[in-house]
């Protein structure tokens, strides 16, 4: 019986089934380590802009459970660094290393991380905290065992709506008489998509006076078989994409809608001049946490 007791474990189990299937191992293959792809294109567009604070050598990385690939691929951006990839199940991550892609791997479940505080200096997790049945639990053991920042890349929140279109929702929906703020978005594999929020994750930073959030807002669009298409400007997903992102970029500039994704970095310590001046350059919002006068 699915009740309020046990609906997370449900959902980490039906995601614990998921990576279990071995039929992913055959089905991505190729495609996930193939560097020419337009699909390789996408993913790169959401971790370049937090390369600059690679200069912090010691990361971790969570629901990084598709080989490790975030890990590698960080680690591949700078080499003098350490990344420890970790996910809910360990079937792709225990092939990696068996096959010299990774050099280790922890089993981990987010809300319950394993490790000492402070012992990392940043946590990155892309497209995974959106899975997670209770995400802020992970967010504060996150924050708990680093010591720099943590780095969140994920679907953004399009509540509150720009102006332009809350006031033609605002007349849609009178007529209609729905709930603007109904939002009953699940994936096929049982999760809720848990979108981060710039006003949520501020006021998180301030409740626990961190010093600084950064955000970074971006569109991407999927298209199938982008695992397949070779990176080049004739492309026809490739083209159908940038077509994509380019109707994004207007509808958000004549106030339509938000950016459809976001990077988010949650600052444990003030970070230096020179690195806040990299992740302006990289087009990060930097936002100074106002601090408590009564402590």
């Amino acid at each position: 019986m699915k009740t309020e007791e046990n609906f997370h474990q449900i959902s980490y189990d039906l995601q614990k089934k998921s990576f279990d299937d071995d039929s992913l191992d055959h089905m991505y293959f190729d495609t996930w380590f193939d560097e020419t792809t337009v699909d390789y294109w996408r993913h790169m567009r959401m971790m370049k802009p937090v390369y600059p604070l690679l200069k912090w050598k010691k990361w971790l990385t969570v629901g990084d459970g598709r080989w490790g690939l975030d890990s590698i691929r960080l680690k591949k951006a700078n080499i003098s660094i350490s990344v420890l990839p970790t996910d809910l199940t360990e079937n792709l991550l225990r092939k990696s290393r068996d096959r010299g892609y990774i050099e280790n791997y922890s089993v981990e479940n987010a809300e319950s991380l394993s490790f000492q505080d402070n012992e990392f200096d940043v946590a990155f997790c892309k497209e995974a905290y959106h899975h997670f049945p209770r995400p802020f639990l992970a967010l504060y053991e996150m924050l708990r065992v680093v010591s720099k920042a943590v780095i969140l890349a994920e679907p953004n929140d399009q509540i509150p709506r720009p102006i332009a279109r809350g006031i033609l929702e605002a007349v849609m929906n009178l007529a209609k008489k729905q709930n603007p703020f109904v939002d009953s978005n699940f994936e096929p594999i049982g999760n809720y998509v848990y979108t981060i929020s710039k006003r949520e994750l501020i006021k998180t930073a301030t409740s626990i006076q961190l010093p600084l959030v950064a955000f970074y807002e971006f569109d991407d669009h999927y298209v199938q078989g982008v695992e397949h298409e070779k990176l080049s400007e004739n492309g026809p997903l490739l083209r159908k994409i940038k077509r994509k992102l380019s109707i994004g970029k207007l509808l958000v500039k004549l106030g339509l809608r938000n950016h459809q994704h976001m990077i988010a970095i949650l600052f444990k310590v003030m970070p230096d001049e020179q690195l806040m001046q990299e992740l302006k350059k990289n087009g990060f919002k930097l936002l100074p946490v106002p601090k408590n006068p009564y402590v």
